[in-house]
């Protein structure tokens, strides 16, 4: 059975999206899981100090829900990678978390001196803190692996033009898939109706 969402962006059949399970191993350990495209630039690497830290300072008054959504999502990375976070603004480079308006927003992977990780009001959700610290870390979005034609359709004419650029794939000589399969349950993939054009959001979508 295919079925096409005529509103939304991303568009795969449904027969192959069911028969692929929610991977949560991420692909920062020796051995790398399935489906997550990591940067190649060793410029954004982080480094690890020989202990596996990596350090970050929280710098906005954030409310009690926010700062235990956050330390849940840091565990979940730790939990699944061979990566530890521990709190210091005094040494570089680190993370700087902060709330920029509603926006959620990370730079790919570090940054010279500190990078700055943006969870504003619209971020209070686990699974959108645990994927803007993946792209800090320096994981790519699922949906613009290089070789994501052959798993998924863009419906650009449905992408809100300002967003364009959150689907265009990747270079090979930008990320590594690690010739792992493409996962369509990963953290780092968006729904099928994510930065759809604000006129559509109110229609919803028909299956035929």
């Amino acid at each position: 059975m295919n079925v096409v969402l005529l509103l939304a962006v991303i568009v795969a059949s449904l027969d192959t999206v069911v028969s692929y399970k929610r991977n949560v191993s991420i692909v920062l350990r020796s051995e790398p899981s399935e489906g997550q495209a990591i940067k190649r630039s060793g410029s954004n690497l982080w480094p690890t100090d020989g202990n596996g830290y990596i350090y970050y300072s929280v710098d906005y008054p954030f409310d009690e829900r926010m700062r235990r959504l956050l330390d849940q999502s840091m565990t979940f990375w730790q939990k699944h990678t061979c990566l530890s976070f521990m709190q210091g603004s005094d040494t570089k480079p680190v993370i700087r978390i902060t709330a920029d308006g509603g926006a959620c927003y990370s730079t790919l992977g570090r940054q010279s001196i500190y990078q700055r990780l943006s969870l504003g009001w619209s971020c209070g959700f686990f699974g959108t803190v645990v994927h803007e610290v993946g792209h800090t870390l320096g994981l790519g979005h699922e949906h613009q692996r290089y070789d994501r034609d052959a798993h998924i359709s863009i419906n650009y004419g449905n992408v809100d033009p300002g967003n364009r650029h959150s689907f265009n794939a990747s270079k090979p000589s930008e990320s590594e898939n690690f010739g792992l399969p493409y996962d369509y349950g990963s953290i780092m993939h968006y729904d099928v109706c994510k930065l759809v054009q604000s006129n559509l959001q109110k229609k919803g979508f028909w299956n035929i």
